[in-house]
């Protein structure tokens, strides 16, 4: 680090300096404006809806070729996965997430749905089997629409909103996530 007793730079290795540590700081500012888009934002948007139901949204289950809905999973707990297959940390978490289902199968449902096509997801499924629910949009609504980022993972309990979460998680989060609710 370069100390000085003047403010204004007097040598252009000085203004190089100068230019970057503004760069950095800009960059630093862009940074935690996207992070308050992607993170905050849906956290907010879905947290209005804490112990209320979620607005009806439909998808077909890819496993069963059948338009379900949220409501129909209202007796179990849920991790509504919001995802994509171009989304690697979706990818790295999904193995994750299979596990739990399988750990929990009477009182967990994992509903990994994207609104990405059919033909897409069945494509990644097809090397990427895992015996959680899949499923593909068929209609949403305003505030799912609002959820840019990917994964996002909502905890719904008895069909009402209990937590959200952004970004990839582990089996050991989402473990602890959902146990308080398993002795209720």
């Amino acid at each position: 680090m370069i100390r000085r007793k003047y403010i204004v730079p007097k040598n252009k290795k000085e203004w190089g300096s100068l230019g970057s540590d503004l760069f950095s700081l800009a960059a630093g500012v862009f940074l935690l404006f996207i992070l308050q888009k992607n993170y905050a934002a849906p956290m907010d948007a879905v947290m209005q809806y804490k112990s209320k139901a979620l607005p009806a949204f439909q998808f077909r289950n890819l496993g069963t070729n059948t338009d379900e809905s949220l409501q129909q999973y209202a007796d179990k707990i849920v991790i509504l996965n919001i995802w994509a297959t171009w989304c690697p940390p979706c990818r790295a978490e999904m193995p994750e997430l299979d596990e739990l289902q399988q750990k929990y199968p009477e009182k967990l449902r994992v509903l990994a749905i994207s609104d990405e096509s059919q033909d897409i997801i069945n494509k990644f499924l097809s090397t990427h089997p895992f015996r959680f629910t899949t499923g593909s949009f068929t209609s949403s609504n305003a505030l799912l629409e609002s959820i840019n980022s990917r994964p996002v993972s909502i905890l719904v309990v008895k069909g009402k909103v209990e937590d959200i979460v952004v970004g990839a998680r582990g089996f050991s989060f989402f473990s602890d996530w959902v146990l308080p609710y398993m002795e209720e």
